[in-house]
Order: structure tokens, then sequence, then C-alpha cells
């Protein structure tokens, strides 16, 4: 008996190992590739890649980003590993315009397959996957096609209407916040602002978010903006192999 489950805690073990190990070298196959090439680099650690802080939100990507442009504003190229993807960072201006404009239509699919079967996963997934900034290929151009439009320089005037009155309600706040001398985190009252102006624009509706902070309207945009443990533990796990590589449950 003892033999027994000594043995099974071995095999546990040894299946353990084998996967940590497969894992392993799944992430850090690519950790190399910039530095091969050339191209100066954040390096990485397993298995975060270059930036440990944004899965763990100690720090917004957006300052990241920051500090890696400043610290190679004199390279053309960089580059920096999420988990063990290789991510080129393009810095000189002329080959942006050439990526963007002048060659875009050989840079159409800039987004990795991979982000997007992370991102086909529950409902809030499925909205940031409708995105026009990740959608690709045919899908993409449908939606610009129906986008383009809205944008035009009659419409943008008209919509300016809407964004002057919902200035007026963030006005009034920032009034009622002086009044008060109480502090406020001005992230959420530009998120409020942001808000209203999008809805008045797009859905032709105000959900007066500064007034009724408990509608749906703003609950449900609260949600899509929100990230729990639970939804941070779920996207790690699509970033394993398995979950990855789906053609194993549907074939």
């Amino acid at each position: 008996m003892f033999f027994e489950l000594a043995l099974l805690i071995f095999l546990l073990f040894l299946l353990t190992l084998l996967l940590f190990l497969s894992l392993y070298r799944y992430i850090t196959k690519n950790f190399n590739r910039w530095e091969n090439l050339g191209v100066p680099c954040i390096k990485a650690t397993f298995p975060y890649g270059s930036h440990r802080e944004v899965l763990t939100h100690k720090r917004h990507l957006n300052d990241l980003t920051r500090e890696n442009y400043e610290k190679f504003k004199d390279e053309d190229f960089s580059g920096i590993y999420f988990f063990g993807k290789p991510v080129l960072i393009v810095n000189n201006m002329e080959a942006i315009r050439s990526i963007l404009v002048k060659d875009f239509n050989s840079f159409v699919d800039r987004q990795d397959r991979n982000v997007n079967l992370i991102l086909d996963g529950g409902p809030m997934d499925q909205v940031w996957a409708k995105m026009l900034t990740t959608l690709s290929g045919e899908e993409w151009k449908d939606v610009r096609s129906t986008f383009s439009p809205i944008f035009t320089s009659r419409h943008l005037r008209a919509m300016l209407k809407f964004i002057t009155e919902v200035g007026a309600s963030l006005k009034q706040e920032f009034g009622k916040h002086a009044v008060s001398g109480n502090e406020f985190e001005l992230k959420t009252e530009f998120g409020k602002f942001s808000l209203d102006s999008l809805a008045s624009c797009a859905f032709g509706f105000n959900p007066r978010s500064f007034e009724a902070k408990s509608n749906i309207f703003v609950k449900s945009a609260e949600r899509l903006f929100t990230n729990t443990r639970w939804d941070n533990l779920w996207g790690i796990s699509r970033l394993i192999p398995v979950f990855l590589d789906r053609s194993w449950c549907t074939s």
C-alpha cells in the first residue's frame, strides 16, 4: 500500500514537472528573438515577458509604453515580449506613416491571431473583440466602411452640440466638488464625461451618469472596464497552448 502511494506521488510529480517544463519551453522559446535580430529590447523573464507590472496591474500599460519610448526614442525600432510573444514597437515616424498610410494594404491585420483567440471568451471579451482595432480581414473592412461615413465634417459638427451639453454637466460637477472641498477622482469624472458624450452621439441617449450613478447603462459600462481577479485568471489560462489552439475540441 505504501509503495503504491509513493509510486502515485512520484508519477504525479513527474507529470507536473513535465507539464511545467513544456510550458516553460513554449513561453521562453522566442526570448532571444530580438537580440538575435539586433533589435534593442526589454529583456524577458519567465513567465511574464518584459513587463510583469501589466499582469499584476501595479502599473498601467501606457506608463510602461511611455518609458519604453523614452528609453529607445533614438532607435527606429525596439522590442518587448508579452509572455512568450515578441512584440515590435515602431518609433520612426516615417515608418509609422508607411505602415498606417502609404503601405497600409500590407499591414491591414496587425493583430496577432492569438490575441483574437484570447478575446474569444465571455460576453465582455466579445465586446472588445468587435472593436475596429481588433478586427481583421473582411470583417474589419465591413465595420470600417460602416463607421467611415459617421465621421464626416457635417456629422462631427452635429455631435458638438451633444458634447457641449455633457461638458456643461462636467463643469457643474466640478463646481459641486469645489464648493464641498472634498477630494475626488479626476479619472472617474472624465470617465462619466466620455460615457455620456459617446452615448449621446452614438445612441442619441444621454445616460446622465453625473446624476444617475446607478442606472443600468452606467453599470454595464463600468463592468466593461472592470477587471476582477477571475477575469485575470481566465485571461492567463487562455495563454496556455491547449487553450490557444482549440482545434483539438473542434476536430
